[in-house]
C-alpha cells in the first residue's frame, strides 16, 4: 500500500465536460490542495456499483493500486429511472434509422412509461448487494479510510418527467447510509448540501459551484480524520 494515495472510483460526476473543464473538477482540486498525496481518479462514464464491483474493476482500481484511502462516489446511474434496460438500448442501437421514432415516442411519455413500467439499471436488492462485494473486498485488501459521497438530488424538471426519480434516490441512499453504518464508515451527504443552483441543465452533473462544494466537503472530512 502507498501511504499518500487516494483513489476515486465513481460515474462522470467527477468528470470533466464541455460545461466544466478538468481544472475545475473536484479530482483536480483535491490534487492541488493536496500536495503530499497521489490522487488517482478512475471514474467512468456511465459507471454502476455493478460495474465497479466486478472482479476485474476491483483488481483494476482496488487490489492493483492499492490506496490508503477511497472515495467512492456512485448511485445515480444506477437508481435513475430508465425507459429502456442495457440489454434494450443495444438492441435499439442495431434497428438503425428506426430507433430514433421508437426513442421519441416514449420520451414523449415518459412519465407514463417510468410509472407502469419502472426500470433502473441497478435494483435496490443488487444495489445493496454489489456495493457490500465492493466494500468487503476494500477491507479484504487493507484499505484504511473509504468515504461514501451518496447520490444528490436532481432538479425539478428531471421530477416532473420521471415518475419517482426522487423516491429513488431516497431509497438508494438510505441503502448506501446501511452500507456505511453496517461497516463503520464515512457517508458523506451530498443530498442536502448540493443545491439545484449547482447542477448543470441536465439535472444530474454538477457545475464548476458543485465540484468546489464537493471538494470543500471532503478536505473537511479528510482534515477531520487528520488525514491532510
Amino acid at each position: 500500500m502507498k501511504d499518500n494515495r487516494i483513489v476515486i472510483i465513481g460515474d462522470s460526476l467527477a468528470m470533466p465536460r464541455f460545461e466544466v473543464p478538468l481544472e475545475k473538477t473536484y479530482p483536480y482540486l483535491l490534487k492541488n490542495e493536496l500536495k503530499d498525496f497521489e490522487i488517482i481518479s478512475k471514474n467512468q462514464r456511465a459507471n454502476t456499483i455493478k460495474k465497479q464491483a466486478s472482479s476485474q474493476s476491483i483488481l483494476d482500481d482496488i487490489v492493483f493500486l492499492n490506496p490508503k484511502i477511497l472515495i467512492v462516489h456512485l448511485g445515480i446511474v444506477d437508481c435513475a429511472p430508465r425507459l429502456f434496460t442495457p440489454i434494450e438500448n443495444l438492441i435499439l442501437s442495431k434497428l438503425k434509422w428506426i430507433n430514433k421514432f421508437i426513442i421519441a415516442f416514449f420520451s414523449k411519455h415518459r412519465f407514463f412509461f417510468t410509472k407502469y413500467n419502472p426500470k433502473v439499471y441497478v435494483k435496490k436488492s443488487d444495489f445493496y448487494n454489489y456495493y457490500s462485494k465492493l466494500i468487503k473486498e476494500c477491507k479484504k485488501n487493507g484499505i484504511e479510510k473509504i468515504f461514501l459521497l451518496n447520490i444528490c438530488d436532481t432538479n425539478v424538471e428531471n421530477k416532473k418527467k420521471s415518475f419517482n426519480f426522487e423516491k429513488n434516490i431516497y431509497q438508494y441512499n438510505t441503502i448506501i447510509k446501511q452500507i456505511a453504518d453496517e461497516n463503520n464508515i464515512y457517508m458523506l451527504d451530498m443530498n442536502f448540501q448540493i443545491k439545484e443552483n449547482m447542477l448543470l441543465e441536465d439535472g444530474i452533473h454538477i457545475n464548476e459551484i458543485g465540484h468546489f462544494k464537493v471538494f470543500e466537503i471532503l478536505i473537511k472530512a479528510l482534515n477531520k480524520e487528520n488525514i491532510t
